[in-house]
């Protein structure tokens, strides 16, 4: 396996030569070691499969008969290392050009040292107009804020452990990373690579069990934690010197930038192993990860900060500090007098360390806390800062500006609790909930069965009264007392670790505007309503999350209700008036298909825009994003930018889900990329005049085309998925959505009830199965037959070239259904559809899918100007086009075994099974996504 997709290399960045010499040496690398483990037999086998595989690529009139026959005729004992060595290949391949990418910005940084590099923070500060004052920017950059939100939903494929795997090989990679290794280090790097590699051959990608909640918790902690504690200082700095380079005579006051939110144990929408014990056991995991990350930089500054009393001079808040610290803890002082005589910053410093410790030592939620540890954050900036400030007065501003200056941007982002808990519930609980309560204090026998003007009435009388419902919990069902206790969970950690560490209440499927003061009444019991009645900065956040079309179409009625009613505004008047909106990709988008989806989420935003301005408060808009093109993935960049005028306003806040969270935050380096684009898209999207200007549409014509493009869009989409009774059957049997419930990929179930059901199946699993087959539908279609009525229009193929050149959001638009056109294969969709038993279904729906396919890639090159798909980013396509002939010979395996498997009953104890499982971890890998 010498040869690959990594020919593709980052030709503008450095020679394709660089790439392809890694590629051919780790190629021969795995070799050696699929020869150790599977004998020439297997190699044999791999080579004659992907030689075919090209064969039949370059064909005229591509077709996979002639590789799934040999597939077929493939001893059935060598099948599963045939799959693993191609899995195989495609994790080291894809390592080494994560790591080729990362060489490619450091040469662009290298070759023009004096200029910004693209899509960074100080390149969006170039922009930013010379008649813009400094104040004018310090006042956006003082109010930014970037806010990734971890997620475990179900798309990471590969277990920790091959993850961890991955990371090592990683840092082989950088190791020969532009030096030249002496005879006896590139020995020892060459013997580390094989180790790598051979553990991963002989370690099971499947997971054996479905990870529990705390295990998915560890797992994003693990990943992102490290690379955050690391990457957040920087951001700053950065953002520091490119504020001074365009405003030389100013100084940048303090700014956010960023903060960290997470819903891995507390999201509980439709996954019952997220209880409140699981809540509580996370929020202490966060601050363990928190303490830790602290501990570990404090007792380095208590190293090297030995700056002794006879060169300079303390203040007197230290000596004040030490000597209150002396008294609080004599036996520690004892030792550091001992230790550091005549070294007051180690002396502090050991002190502080002490009492981080016992602070680690003892539970979040003990109810006495001991002398000696720290109540809260604030007390250690408190003790950091008096540090800081008296460095700066000793002439030693450079010490003050360094790691401890770092340690105390961390401490202000991350606090005692790392990443601040969210919580989700569907709405439908609070409803029952509330329903059971009402009922048990005598006050209403059917709350079901009010309408909405009578339910809001109803809970305004509530909320008015300011009484808990006299009810006994006990007396509630087991799903509402559990409603309750994670509000009490919610209150309980608030009173601990203050209230950024838990306030944020998501409510999904929010359908009118009672779907959210039912939870205020729920808050009510358990003291977190009215804001600070019980104790002062208590109190609930909440966020309506609109996930389907119709929703979406109804967020600034629904809001504009909820801001009219008293007991709500006095809720957010706790919040500085800024309400927080969520908008779901993933299910507006299995809803009402990509175009319906994407166009519904840009006209939210504008009304949500246009309603915070009139009535004089903020939207944040909290954008719940997926990886693949069919859940509002794409590159991140373009999507602030296609945001629309108002939007953003300084704000973005997205979330980061399954595979996502450790392509961009395994390595730091990615991470520090990854979070700088973010925060320069914003800059650019607030202060740039021409991402400004793009956006709104240039032409008012074209908002009223988009509203006939995404009616049409929906329309064939639905036409298809919901109006077509055989589609449920084409799905079923077409992909392996029965191999993907078998897959332990995470806590939750794929399936919110009924896995018959469309409705049912949850968006993640929906377009991970349309993956797998290389159609990617939920990524395209209904594009092509929208984009053609609206080319037969009058102009209409001139309106839709104006509009993909001006119009950043019609742009993304396309460019998005570009990767999702470029890297389907219909001919491998062709050969999944062989597999759905009834000849007529299968006649009925696959020439559907390819004339919409071939109307989408017409009119999106028409549209765009281009020859052919991704014409624009012949990086990508040339990958594709490297990759494939290696995941064909993954999807024959598949086709093959799907077809035994569901005729011997698709029996759980079938050990076709598990190489099944196998094969999707395979073609996840390949393609570089799931769902």
């Amino acid at each position: 396996m010498d040869e690959g997709p990594s020919e593709r290399s980052g030709a503008r960045d450095r020679p394709a030569d660089d790439l392809r010499a890694d590629v051919r040496y780790f190629g021969s690398l795995l070799g050696t070691v699929l020869r150790e483990q599977g004998g020439s037999t297997l190699l044999a086998a791999v080579e004659q499969a992907r030689t075919r595989a090209i064969e039949e690529r370059d064909a005229e009139g591509m077709a996979l008969d002639g590789l799934l026959g040999l597939i077929g005729e493939l001893d059935p004992e060598l099948v599963p290392s045939v799959v693993r060595a191609f899995a195989s290949y495609f994790h080291v391949i894809n390592t080494l050009e994560q790591e080729h990418r990362l060489r490619s910005l450091r040469t662009r940084s290298l070759a023009a040292p004096d200029e910004p590099l693209r899509e960074s923070i100080a390149e969006a500060l170039a922009r930013v107009p010379a008649d813009v004052p400094a104040a004018e920017t310090q006042a956006l950059l003082a109010d930014l804020c970037v806010t990734p939100t971890f997620t475990a939903h179900p798309t990471e494929s590969r277990r920790r452990a091959v993850l961890e795997l991955l990371a090592r090989l990683g840092e082989l990679v950088r190791l020969g990373d532009g030096r030249v290794l002496t005879r006896e280090e590139q020995a020892t790097r060459e013997a580390g690579i094989l180790e790598a590699i051979t553990l991963l051959w002989q370690t099971e990608e499947v997971r054996p069990r479905r990870p529990t909640v705390l295990d998915e918790v560890q797992s994003v902690l693990s990943i992102a934690g490290p690379s955050l504690f690391a990457v957040t200082p920087a951001l700053h700095a950065e953002l520091g010197r490119a504020f001074t380079a365009r405003y030389p005579n100013a100084h940048l006051k303090s700014a956010r930038v960023l903060e960290v939110h997470s819903w891995v144990g507390g999201d509980r929408d439709g996954n019952p192993n997220v209880t409140p014990e699981v809540t509580r056991q996370t929020i202490a995991r966060h601050r363990t990860l928190a303490l830790t990350g602290y501990l570990r930089r404090v007792e380095h500054l208590a190293q090297i900060l030995t700056v002794g009393s006879t060169r300079a001079l303390i203040t007197h808040e230290l000596a004040v500090s030490l000597r209150r610290d002396a008294d609080a803890l004599p036996e520690i002082a004892a030792e550091l007098e001992r230790r550091a005589t005549i070294e007051p910053y180690r002396q502090k410093l050991g002190f502080i360390a002490e009492r981080l410790r016992r602070t680690q030592a003892t539970a979040w939620d003990v109810p006495v806390a001991p002398p000696g540890i720290y109540a809260n954050v604030e007390e250690l900036v408190a003790d950091l800062a008096v540090v800081r400030d008296s460095l700066r007065r000793s002439k030693a501003e450079r010490l003050a500006g360094g790691g401890l200056a770092d340690l105390l941007i961390c401490a202000r982002t991350f606090g005692f609790h790392f990443a601040a808990l969210e919580i989700r519930q569907h709405s439908e609980r609070h409803e029952q909930a509330l329903g059971e309560m009402l009922a048990a204090s005598g006050r209403v026998a059917a709350y079901s069965a009010l309408n909405e003007a009578e339910r809001m009435v109803l809970l305004g009388s509530l909320l008015i009264e300011g009484r808990p419902l006299p009810v006994t919990i006990s007396r509630l069902s087991p799903a509402s007392r559990e409603t309750l206790e994670t509000l009490g969970v919610v209150r309980e950690i608030q009173e601990r670790l203050g209230r950024e560490a838990c306030a944020t209440y998501i409510v999904s499927m929010t359908h009118e505007p009672s779907d959210l003061l039912e939870v205020l009444v729920l808050a009510q019991q358990v003291g977190l309503y009215p804001p600070g009645a019980n104790r002062a900065g208590l109190g609930l956040r909440l966020v309506p999350l609109f996930e389907t079309v119709l929703e979406l179409h109804r967020a600034a009625e629904i809001m504009g209700t909820l801001l009219a009613d008293r007991n709500f505004r006095r809720n957010l008047s706790a919040w500085d008036d800024e309400q927080e909106i969520m908008l779901g990709y993933s299910d507006s988008s299995k809803d009402g298909g990509f175009v319906a989806s994407s166009w519904q989420l840009y006209v939210a935003q504008t009304t949500l825009a246009e309603l915070a301005h009139r009535l004089g408060i903020r939207f944040v808009i909290f954008q719940g994003r997926g990886g693949a093109i069919g859940r509002g993935g794409g590159p991140m960049q373009r999507a602030i930018l296609a945001q629309p005028l108002g939007a953003l306003g300084g704000r973005f806040k997205v979330t980061e889900q399954g595979e996502v969270v450790y392509a961009r935050y395994a390595n730091r380096d990615i991470a520090r990329r990854h979070l700088e684009q973010m925060v320069g898209a914003v800059i650019r999207a607030s202060l740039d005049p021409e991402a400004v200007a793009g956006q709104a549409p240039a032409d008012p014509s074209w908002s009223d085309l988009m509203d006939r493009i995404a009616e049409r869009g929906r329309s064939e989409y639905r036409g298809l998925v919901y109006d077509t009774p055989t589609l449920l059957q084409f799905f079923r049997e077409s992909t392996p959505i029965d191999v993907l419930g078998q897959l332990t990929l995470a806590s939750r179930p794929v399936s919110r009830g009924n896995r018959n059901s469309i409705d049912e199946l949850r968006a993640i699993p929906w377009v991970f199965s349309w993956t797998q087959n290389r159609s990617n539908l939920p990524g395209w279609y209904g594009l092509g037959t929208a984009l053609a009525e609206a080319a037969a229009e009058p102009g209409g193929e001139d309106r839709l070239r104006e509009m993909y050149a001006r119009w950043p959001f019609f742009r993304s638009l396309l460019d998005n259904a570009q990767i999702s056109l470029g890297t389907a294969t219909l001919e491998v969709t062709r050969l999944y559809a062989s597999l759905v038993t009834d000849a007529a279904v299968r006649d009925e729906i696959m020439p559907r899918i390819e004339h919409e396919y071939e109307l989408a890639c017409r009119w999106v090159l028409a549209a765009s100007g281009q020859t052919r798909l991704l014409e624009r980013a012949p990086v990508l396509r040339s990958s594709i086009a490297l990759r494939n002939p290696y995941v064909d010979p993954i999807h024959c395996v598949q086709v093959d075994l799907l077809r035994q498997w569901r005729a011997d009953g698709s029996r759980e104890d079938d050990p076709r099974l598990q190489t099944l499982l196998q094969t999707v971890n395979g073609i996840a890998a390949g393609l570089q996504t799931t769902g």
